[in-house]
Parts: C-alpha cells; sequence; structure tokens
C-alpha cells in the first residue's frame, strides 16, 4: 500500500513539474520560424600562417590538406 501511494505521488508531481515547465516556456518565449531559417555565412577565403601546409584553390578559393605545398594553412581556416 505504501509502495503504491509513493509511486502515485511520484508521478502526479513529476506532471505537474512538466506541466508548469511548459506554461513557464510558453509565457517567455517568442520562437519564430524565420530565426531558425537563417544561415550564417563563412569566410571561405585562403589564410596564411607561420604553419602552412596546404594548397589554395584558385577555383574554390578554399585551402586543402597538401603536405607539400606551403600556400596556405589547412586548418586554420
Amino acid at each position: 500500500m505504501k509502495k503504491k501511494t509513493l509511486s502515485i505521488l511520484g508521478i502526479v508531481s513529476l506532471a505537474i513539474a512538466a506541466f508548469l515547465s511548459t506554461t513557464a516556456s510558453q509565457q517567455t518565449a517568442d520562437i519564430s520560424l524565420s530565426g531558425f531559417l537563417k544561415i550564417n555565412t563563412a569566410s571561405a577565403e585562403c589564410c596564411s600562417t607561420p604553419f602552412n601546409n596546404g594548397r589554395c584553390s584558385a577555383l574554390l578559393g578554399r585551402c586543402f590538406a597538401d603536405p607539400g605545398s606551403t600556400d596556405c594553412d589547412a586548418f586554420a581556416c
């Protein structure tokens, strides 16, 4: 009997906590779909550091790892 009462009390308290947390988040959050659809622009140019270990692609403007080349740093950009 005691185990059943504690189980019911635990389930009820979890349900109340879930209800209160969802109502609190609905009141304070103004979430719009356009905020999720914004795309961050990335810088894709070749950059040079003292540890150059890559080759800069003229077509893409990106640095690719190439141990024999010293055009740009493939891991810093």
